[in-house]
């Protein structure tokens, strides 16, 4: 029985996943440098705080540290202000949810601010009862700290809720601390189909155990 959804944001609720892979790009040609063909696979494997460093080291860029991290956050905030869209099928879970009254909730690993004005501009914010970003409670999504604290606010059984991530590792981390995880592929089946889907589970469940 599905009593709470929490939802991720980057890949569930906004088509945003292709961002990450141009903004290096983006920041360089900024200003005025253009990129190696072989920079997203260079800095595939670096932390966010090494890729800055590489770019800063590679390209001679004479910034300091905080300097290029401001201005990467300054690129990512006009493309969650401005840019970013609804993933596919994702309007009809939120609205689904909402007239089933089950309340919904965001753990984001990314920027709480960039969320909430890209929520605002797509006229889904009010939707979502809380929403918490792994920087407020100093952790990862590595550990189930973020998914607990949400069941603890919306004071429902982790048992009972939903977790969708599309991250792998984050997937793994709520199903093994016994949330209901759905791993979600590059999109989403209609909110009917997930709904009857469940519905069979439970059915299928119900009737072994008699």
């Amino acid at each position: 029985m599905i009593k709470g959804v929490i939802f991720d944001v980057d890949g569930v609720i906004l088509d945003s996943l292709d961002i990450w892979d141009r903004i290096p790009s983006l920041f360089l040609e900024a200003h005025g440098i253009k990129p190696y063909l072989s920079l997203n696979e260079e800095i595939a494997s670096l932390s966010y705080d090494e890729g800055i460093q590489y770019l800063n080291d590679t390209y001679h860029l004479n910034m300091s540290i905080q300097e290029i991290q401001s201005e990467l956050d300054d690129i990512l905030f006009h493309y969650y202000d401005q840019e970013v869209s609804l993933q596919p099928f994702i309007q009809d879970y939120i609205d689904g949810f909402y007239k089933l009254k089950i309340p919904m909730c965001i753990a984001t690993a990314g920027s709480k601010k960039n969320v909430i004005h890209a929520f605002s501009r797509l006229q889904i914010l009010d939707k979502f009862e809380y929403i918490l970003s792994c920087d407020e409670i100093y952790s990862n999504k590595n550990h189930p700290d973020i998914y607990r604290q949400l069941a603890k606010a919306m004071n429902i059984n982790k048992e009972d809720i939903v977790v969708f991530e599309d991250d792998i590792n984050a997937y793994t981390t709520a199903k093994k601390d016994g949330f209901q995880a759905i791993l979600v592929d590059r999109y989403l089946m209609s909110f009917q189909q997930f709904i009857e889907s469940r519905e069979d589970n439970e059915n299928s469940f119900n009737n072994s155990g008699k």
